[in-house]
């Protein structure tokens, strides 16, 4: 054979790249980054390599640009961090790679990297008297915190009422629930004034006059603003403020705290700055600060701008944020921040929004997709909102959002603890525990416009998916878990979701009252929705399936509402007119918020199991909802549904849907939302659970990027046996013994090795139908329970012996199939 001429072989090269692009893709390039050996730029020597590294991120980036990200004969390059503190803020702006030349910034192999924006201010505390102790620190700080253990908690801004982090103790209520926030009278209120008598008779208040002080007030429903305090008496119950924007209509919501005064510092939870003097005082009843002491100084890790295909990953985060603004197909993955955000209102400022985690497009026309990426973070303990994405098509998955927004002020739009500006987000696997305002996700785009169905540009259009949200919207009133607003519920799905623990709606498809306009056609199915407010649907020609409400707090609230707004003051409303409602369950499905009503013949109403109409709950019908097994029971009603063949449902589940409620029994895999850790969590039976079902499963949600799992039990804590290896995440244990502890862990098998799991726990309920307890079922057992029938006494839910929420004769015969002695009958 003959060798290709120059031009055979130029040819090959071409179609090679063609068929993969990255075929001819440059070698990516290492520079390195050592906070503690390396040299800053134009020391001799320093070249960015791993013996000869930068000292700053800041120059290394500079380096790297210039040699490898200019002209024509350009590469991809990573620089790599090696393991410390770095306590620069990365301003290096305009990284701009490529799909086949990514620029990446993370952790060097396994090391810890640590971005600390935090300085250290222990020892030489002075005492000014009582328990009040000062440092001159020098510069600005705007958080403090204190080691306790091997976790650093945060101090209070100096404040009242009184509030601590963590839960409530000694009489000081927990900054994450509403009693942390003084209530204002329910009349007399105005814009600019607020009147509440317990100003006049707190004693923590006595003789201190809050003029020039700070307050937090949410005067509007869901909005709430930081103003500064203009006129106050000591020992009046009212005091004058900078007016807010507006106040709301109903005052039983006006909800405050008070900040920013040195005479309000009065307990061990709480600090105060002297923005003038550039000196700290902390609050502390056991003597002088031993412990170490560190306090914020700045912002932000990064803040950068015009960042194109380029990645920040696997770094720690302490005490400061990550900006970047007019940034295209940017990924942050694999990062912890703790205390990743904070106002500024321990400076004194008011009306400026928290540094929070910021990740931003500048081109927002309908036909750009912006592609930023969040995955696999955590982002504990930020006073404002816990992400902002602008852009379209953005994604964040698999990451934690805790305790977050408590503060719920000065937000930006639309108000809501996570905030995507764009179309096309999706929101898929994540976690959010502990979030303070209204809305715990929202999407703003294009402002509501017109009457009747809304019929403009889509304005926010998301995917919420396999997530597990709770115990939010404590800090504001009205809201929802997850709100779709007018503009953008054109085309929004909402599915496989965890809603639960929260006063709010688990989701809510909005329109104002009355509804002079409305939205229309979304789609949301297999949510499971309780100890909420249930779930409204406006609107119309929505999609509603396979959704399971149940145990809705507030007990007049109908749990799933298809809401008649048809006519509300002479407006027509949607009224769910052409919406598809079927096969769900929920205690009660009404068209009215608060009372039972039909659903009006407009609405397409297949089948639905409400419990209300028969007399029983939806949680008989499951298997374990307290321990999160919300399978139906054996012999459950929510066997029996319409077929659907919506496409959208069917090409998820392999074919017609014929069940209700948001889980088919027989399944072999069970689909669990929420944040996936490196090691698989969240056990059903739950740790130390009892009276758990002879016939239970073990469930645990899935480790991140698991292929297979080995699965551990037996009866010791000391000698697990391995009883099964397998690829999804149920195992049937076969009948296990009555009253008998259990001893389980699960292990993942992931491509860079095994991961071990945690030893879980739980105790089995006594033999099923043994009356008498001597640990057999036989005759006596039967007519113990006949008898308690006949007698109309009260029978313990054990003896629901057929699973179909009630007790009655059909439980006798089937304890007699349960006979574990000869000759059992009627």
């Amino acid at each position: 054979m003959h060798p290709p001429t120059f031009k055979k072989f130029k040819l090959l090269v071409i179609l090679s790249s063609l068929i993969n692009p990255l075929a001819i893709a440059a070698e990516d390039k290492d520079i390195f980054v050592d906070p503690l050996s390396g040299q800053l730029k134009g020391a001799a020597g320093v070249d960015g390599s791993i013996t000869h590294p930068f000292k700053r991120i800041n120059d290394a980036l500079d380096y790297a640009e210039t040699k490898y990200n200019r002209g024509e004969d350009r590469s991809p390059y990573t620089i790599q961090l090696r393991e410390g503190r770095y306590t620069e803020t990365v301003t290096r702006s305009g990284v701009k790679g490529s799909p086949t030349r990514p620029i990446t910034v993370q952790a060097y192999q396994d090391e810890k990297v640590l971005f600390d924006g935090s300085i250290d201010i222990s020892n030489d505390w002075h005492n000014e008297g009582g328990n009040i102790y000062s440092k001159y620190i020098g510069e600005d700080i705007w958080q403090l915190f204190v080691e306790e253990g091997d976790t650093w908690q945060e101090k209070n801004n100096a404040r009242w009422p009184n509030a601590r982090f963590g839960d409530a103790k000694d009489g000081i209520a927990s900054i994450y629930t509403r009693n942390s926030w003084a209530h204002a009278n329910t009349s007399g209120n105005a814009s600019g004034l607020m009147v509440d008598n317990s100003l006049a008779s707190d004693e923590n208040l006595r003789d201190i006059n809050l003029t020039d002080a700070i307050v937090v007030a949410n005067v509007g429903s869901f909005d709430t603003w930081t103003k500064r305090i203009t006129d106050h008496t000591e020992n009046s119950n009212s005091f004058e403020y900078q007016a807010t924007k507006r106040i709301w209509k109903n005052q039983k919501h006006f909800y405050y705290y008070v900040e920013g005064l040195i005479e309000l510092l009065d307990n061990d939870n709480e600090w105060y700055f002297n923005k003038e003097t550039k000196t700290a005082y902390l609050y502390s009843s056991s003597g002088a600060p031993t412990q170490k002491i560190r306090a914020k100084r700045q912002a932000y890790a990064f803040d950068i701008g015009g960042w194109e295909h380029a990645t920040i990953k696997n770094i720690d985060v302490f005490a400061e944020s990550l900006r970047c603004g007019s940034c295209e197909s940017f990924t942050l993955e694999n990062a912890n921040f703790e205390y990743g955000g904070s106002s500024r209102r321990a400076l004194g400022e008011v009306g400026q929004k928290s540094e929070i985690l910021f990740i931003a497009s500048n081109n927002l026309t309908p036909t750009h997709d912006s592609k930023n990426i969040v995955r696999n973070i955590t982002m504990r303990n930020v006073d404002g909102q816990g992400l902002l994405m602008r852009g379209n098509k953005t994604l964040v998955e698999n990451s934690l959002f805790e305790n977050i927004d408590w503060a719920a002020t000065e937000t930006y739009a639309p108000s809501s603890s996570l905030v995507f500006h764009g179309n096309y987000s999706t929101f898929r696997q994540n976690t959010i525990k502990t979030a303070g305002t209204s809305e715990t996700i929202a999407t703003t785009y294009a402002p509501p416009k017109g009457k009747g169905k809304y019929t403009g540009v889509d304005g926010g259009v998301i995917t919420v998916e396999y997530n597990d949200i709770s115990d939010t919207g404590f800090a504001q009133s009205d809201g929802a878990l997850i709100q779709l607003r007018i503009p953008g519920q054109r085309g929004s799905v909402v599915r496989y979701n965890w809603l639960h623990d929260s006063s709010k709606y688990g989701i809510r498809f909005d329109a104002p009252i009355p509804a002079r306009i409305y939205g229309s056609d979304s789609l949301a199915h297999h949510n499971v929705i309780w100890n909420a407010n249930g779930m409204m649907v406006k609107g119309e020609d929505h999609r509603v399936y396979h959704n399971t409400v149940f145990d809705t707090k507030e007990a007049k609230r109908s749990d799933l509402i298809i809401l008649d707004d048809a006519n509300v003051g002479g407006v027509l409303g949607g009224a769910n007119r052409g919406s598809i409602i079927t096969n769900n369950a929920g205690d009660v499905i009404s068209s009215q918020r608060a009372s039972v009503a039909d659903i009006l013949d407009r609405v397409e109403y297949g089948y639905n199991f409400n419990a209300n109409d028969i007399g029983t709950l939806v949680s008989k019908q499951l298997r374990d909802p307290k321990n999160n097994d919300f399978r139906p029971t054996t012999y459950s009603a929510l066997h029996t549904g319409d077929a659907i063949t919506d496409a959208d449902l069917t090409a998820h589940h392999g074919g017609v849907l014929t069940y209700s409620g948001s889980y088919r029994s027989g399944i072999n895999n069970y689909w669990y939302p929420g944040r996936r850790e490196a090691k698989t969590t969240g056990a059903i039976p739950s740790l130390a659970s009892e009276n758990i079902a002879l016939t239970a499963d073990l469930i645990w949600r899935p480790a991140y990027q698991a292929t297979s799992y080995h699965v551990y039990l037996g009866k010791n804590e000391a000698s697990l046996a391995l009883v099964s290896t397998l690829t999804n995440n149920i195992f049937d244990p076969g009948t296990l013994q009555p009253n008998q502890n259990y001893y389980w862990r699960v292990d993942a098998v992931t491509p860079s090795g095994t991961v071990s799991g945690d030893l879980w726990q739980f105790k089995t309920a006594g033999l099923q139908g043994d009356w008498d307890e001597d640990g057999d079922i036989d005759n006596n057992d039967i007519r113990g329970l006949m008898s308690a029938l006949r007698a109309r006494l009260p029978v313990n839910l054990a003896f629901d012996i057929n699973g179909d929420g009630t007790i009655n004769g059909l439980d006798v015969r089937a304890l007699v199939n349960l006979c574990t002695r000869n000759r059992c009958a009627l």
